[in-house]
């Protein structure tokens, strides 16, 4: 294991490793799925946002957790049919997208679907044996697939930290680290931003300050640096 590899695993012990799979696992559901009044009254009933994985000494993630714990004190069901349409025009359509979710939008010359940066993606995925649930429908640079292939990274580091495997380990951190360089962190902030500054609803203004929060403390953990975004 080499010096870098020590000092990330230094940093993320497996308590970390976990709070990362389970705040990804969770921004991937609320960009990927459409809302629905079970999911959003689960997370007001468990109180969610109370114990967040991820510690709320960020700025981005306290922002986050300020709306969603509001949003979800006060839920009704009848508040779901703002919350879908909310969705719909940030992330689905048929209007023009006010947040589009893919990383070759953001990132593409012509900011068009399926370019170079849908297969770097792909090939990504492909290294640990996974792909996009429609593969070859629907680009696999997908926020919330990008957000989920976090997740899974730093579940393989888990059971890599349970099974003493260091050689699993060290691949798992390092493609984390990659990963967020080569892809997450050269568009998700502006996504997130656009989130921010596009939404309706609280919900997803929250869930993006989350997203940038968790981001950040990935990149700090993973000892990762910002390049600038391709054109």
């Amino acid at each position: 294991m080499n010096n870098n590899t020590q000092a990330i695993h230094h940093f993320q012990p497996a308590d970390q490793l976990t709070a990362f799979s389970l705040a990804f696992g969770f921004l991937h559901k609320v960009f990927y799925e459409p809302p629905t009044a079970a999911f959003v009254t689960m997370l007001a009933d468990d109180a969610l946002f109370d114990d967040w994985p991820l510690g709320a000494d960020n700025a981005q993630t306290l922002a986050g957790l300020t709306l969603l714990q509001a949003f979800t004190s006060a839920w009704e069901a009848d508040q779901l049919p703002a919350l879908q349409h909310d969705f719909a025009r940030l992330f689905v359509g048929p209007d023009r997208l006010a947040a589009p979710p893919w990383e070759s939008v953001y990132l593409s010359q012509d900011g068009l679907l399926f370019e170079a940066q849908t297969l770097a993606v792909r090939d990504f995925y492909r290294r640990f044996d996974l792909r996009a649930p429609n593969f070859k429908h629907e680009p696999d640079d997908h926020i919330g697939l990008e957000l989920a292939f976090m997740a899974h990274l730093n579940t393989l580091g888990l059971a890599a930290v349970g099974e003493n495997n260091s050689l699993a380990l060290e691949n798992s951190l390092d493609a984390q680290r990659d990963f967020l360089e080569e892809h997450l962190l050269r568009w998700a902030p502006q996504f997130c931003q656009d989130v921010i500054a596009q939404a309706n609803t609280p919900f997803f203004r929250g869930t993006a300050h989350l997203t940038l929060g968790a981001l950040e403390s990935a990149a700090q953990a993973a000892g990762a640096t910002v390049g600038e975004a391709a054109v």
